[in-house]
């Protein structure tokens, strides 16, 4: 399912007048499951939960419910928050108790660092917004090691979406990431890997592409 009104890879826009925080889009989004049962409840009881936004029309919090609602056709409720200091910070500090595991912060911090270029999946204008939020800053405030992050950044260059998919769900840990896409990077015309062990699996191994497959001869 493709949330109406969800931005494309990076973006953040959603419409011309409400656009969602760079620090908000950072942070994982629903898994499909989740995300068509949270449409489902929207839909039978309505948006029960306002949507957070400062006074430049940014969502801060409430990113899935806008997506949700925008899907099933339910006008979205915003409600106006005044934000002293950072929004970075506030972002984070709202989400803290809702990402349960190192690689997930690793993943959502390795967005927002750009102390060097390139080799993430943030839009251009995302990168603008946060320029100053370097490496040393976000592990600072996030308690996120500048290790963890450099790693991080390296999945989001050279994992495929498969890989970032589960990191950024919190279902495979940032060193089984890191070293999917390290291998990746030393097989670059194609191959199989095994699947890194993840939660509910019993560690079966079952292969999976680390990468895309080669293109037909």
């Amino acid at each position: 399912m493709t949330p109406a009104g969800r931005a494309g890879k990076g973006g953040s826009a959603v419409s011309p007048t409400v656009t969602i925080h760079p620090a908000c889009m950072a942070l994982p989004g629903l898994p499909a499951k989740a995300f068509a049962d949270l449409c489902d409840s929207i839909k039978a009881i309505g948006l029960q939960q306002p949507i957070l936004v400062d006074g430049d029309h940014r969502v801060l919090d409430g990113k899935n419910r806008l997506w949700a609602a925008n899907e099933v056709g339910v006008a979205p409720r915003f409600q106006k928050v005044e934000v002293a200091g950072d929004p970075v910070q506030w972002v984070f500090e709202l989400n803290r108790h809702r990402l349960r595991k190192s690689g997930q912060w690793a993943l959502a911090v390795a967005r927002l660092a750009t102390a060097e270029s390139g080799g993430d999946r943030q839009s251009t204008s995302a990168k603008a917004e946060v320029v100053m939020h370097t490496r040393e800053w976000a592990a600072q405030i996030t308690g996120v090691s500048l290790g963890a992050i450099d790693r991080a950044k390296f999945v989001l260059a050279h994992g495929v979406d498969e890989l970032v998919d589960y990191l950024n769900h919190g279902e495979i840990t940032l060193g089984c990431a890191y070293s999917a896409a390290r291998a990746r990077t030393r097989s670059p015309r194609g191959g199989r890997h095994r699947r890194p062990d993840r939660p509910g699996l019993g560690g079966s191994g079952r292969p999976y592409w680390t990468h895309s497959p080669p293109p037909a001869p």
